[in-house]
């Protein structure tokens, strides 16, 4: 993934910065995939200047670096760190009592939060020094913002931990800090000022994009963070009566074993999201039909710790796809590539062959015909009962009953 540096343009005022300065942030917080300050060092800094002088704010050329070599801060690992902690921001400020909170505690879950590497990202931001010029100290200072911050983190992990009974949202001051109307947007501007004036010209590198080279072979485990993945077997699986193919293509099952070596209970779909890949660069993902057939062993959703479970993720790719990779990863970014060369992949029951294929397809297509006739039919004799819905039969009208005799009231 390649992340794009947010740019500021020229200042018109206060108001108008700090507006780009807090749309700068919820991209940061609630995409995660910019970081606010990492295109913004070259500019903001002084944009807050001008802009409250009423003058238009130079327009600076950002130039990548590492390092900042008028200071001892690592520039690099303070952008990410803002970045990272942004991203978790927005999933703990969004935290409820009704929160379905099993994901923030699954390592392989894209919204995992991991409250040692977070305390890890506000000590990096502590290192940013707080601003001496009036203008910017308007938007308050990082170390305060660190201290909020840590109470933040401690209530959010604290609710994490009680799955949100009892729900907590404010800290000892009782100050509110979990929730979006809460002030973690303010509390969370002051860092992008104080990279500006720290970090000038500063852009984070590039990503390097992933490789798709193979380092496991058909048998081999690779490992996924606390998940270990074996790729056990490759085999081309015959369709069924009602279940073929496309022509000219194949179903091609995945044999898998999952072992969870950690200490909490893992989600195995990000495996079965896995997919095959050709040499032409072709991908090939989960195919739907193939969970149909006999031979489909659908692997289990979860492994609790210490355990493992076995199953198959089916395909369906051209009989002429040649050598494959097939490449599995993670929520958490880990990735694992194997070489599948047509050698590898066996077969499993009894190929079809083409006179049966074209005699079982024929004999689909004319069931399905014959259904869609039948439907037609029935839809054709309700719109004609609809349009011409006939006399209706006279209703038999119930006569009154008859009023008993009166009975003669005896002499006294």
């Amino acid at each position: 993934m390649i992340r794009n540096p947010i740019r500021l343009g020229k200042g018109r005022g206060l108001l108008t910065l700090a507006l780009l300065l807090a749309t700068a942030l919820v991209i940061s917080a609630c995409a995660g995939a910019r970081a606010a300050p990492s295109g913004a060092v070259s500019t903001t800094a002084e944009m807050a200047k001008t802009a409250a002088a009423g003058e238009p704010s130079p327009n600076a050329t950002a130039q990548p670096q590492a390092q900042n070599p008028n200071s001892r801060l690592d520039c690099t690992a303070i952008a990410k760190a803002n970045q990272d902690f942004g991203t978790s921001l927005a999933q703990m400020v969004n935290l409820t009592p009704n929160t379905d909170y099993s994901a923030f505690t699954d390592p392989s879950s894209p919204v995992y939060l991991d409250f040692a590497r977070l305390r890890g990202e506000l000590n990096t931001l502590a290192t940013l020094p707080n601003p001496t010029d009036p203008v910017e100290l308007i938007f308050g200072k990082p170390s305060e913002s660190i201290t909020y911050f840590r109470q933040l983190v401690d209530i959010a992990e604290s609710d994490v931990k009680a799955q949100g009974k009892p729900f907590k949202e404010t800290n000892t001051s009782g100050q509110k800090v979990i929730g979006i109307d809460s002030p973690w947007l303010k509390e969370f501007s002051p860092f992008a000022l104080a990279m500006d004036k720290a970090c000038p010209s500063f852009t984070l590198p590039t990503d390097t994009p992933p490789s798709n080279q193979a380092t496991n072979q058909v048998g081999q485990t690779a490992i996924l963070g606390d998940l270990h993945v074996t790729l056990d077997k490759v085999a081309t699986v015959p369709g069924e009566l009602g279940n073929l193919p496309s022509p000219g293509n194949r179903f091609v099952f995945v044999s898998v074993t999952i072992e969870n070596t950690g200490k909490t209970t893992l989600a195995t779909n990000s495996v079965a999201q896995s997919y095959l890949k050709d040499a032409a660069g072709n991908q090939y993902y989960f195919e739907p039909n193939a969970i149909m057939l006999s031979a489909t062993h659908p692997i289990n959703g979860d492994v609790a710790p210490g355990t493992s479970t076995s199953g198959t993720i089916g395909y369906q790719l051209p009989t002429t796809a040649g050598d494959l990779i097939w490449i599995v990863e993670d929520n958490a970014s880990h990735r694992a590539v194997f070489a599948v060369k047509v050698s590898d992949i066996v077969a499993v029951g009894t190929p079809i062959s083409a006179p049966t294929d074209a005699a079982m397809r024929t004999s689909v297509a004319a069931t399905s015909a014959a259904i869609i006739e039948m439907s037609n039919s029935a839809d054709a004799t309700d719109a004609a009962l609809t349009a011409n819905p006939g006399t209706p039969e006279p209703t038999e009208t119930l006569q009154p009953t008859d009023t008993p005799e009166p009975t003669d009231t005896p002499s006294p």
